[in-house]
């Protein structure tokens, strides 16, 4: 994905890597979304010698007045205040993985996979933050 480099998939056969692309580009448009980061804009000219097959693809979002929140129970801290977090110590969105987004702190090069759930346990936040080596938080 030239206008998504962070949209990373393979498949066996053409079908299959279509929907982990699909999959691949839903998390990271959330993820955009998420950390508050401008899309990229389209480059219909742009193209990559390396590539096996170029296609267009496209990507259509949608938007809702309705929020639903998943109530906290004491036990996590939402996903997108631990990007924030992440974001206000250095920390950047490296790439998304199929269930995951993988986030590096430039400082020291150390990476860390964050789950896609809307919550993520203490547990796991303290030891996301640990290996980037940013504070806990």
């Amino acid at each position: 994905m030239l206008d998504f480099p962070a949209a990373i998939t393979w498949g066996l056969d053409l079908a299959e890597a279509r929907r982990a692309l699909t999959m691949a580009l839903v998390d990271v448009a959330e993820a955009v979304l998420e950390t508050g980061q401008p899309f990229p804009a389209p480059d219909p000219a742009a193209t990559n010698p390396e590539m096996d097959i170029e296609e267009p693809i496209y990507l259509h979002l949608g938007a809702s007045s309705e929020v639903r929140e998943i109530p906290a129970g004491g036990r996590g801290m939402k996903r997108r205040e631990l990007i924030r977090h992440l974001n206000r110590h250095g920390c950047r969105l490296l790439r998304e993985g199929r269930g995951h987004s993988v986030w590096v702190n430039p400082a020291n090069k150390q990476q860390s996979s964050i789950p896609r759930h809307p919550e993520v346990d203490d547990y796991t936040a303290r030891a996301i933050c640990r290996q980037l080596g940013v504070p806990e938080a």
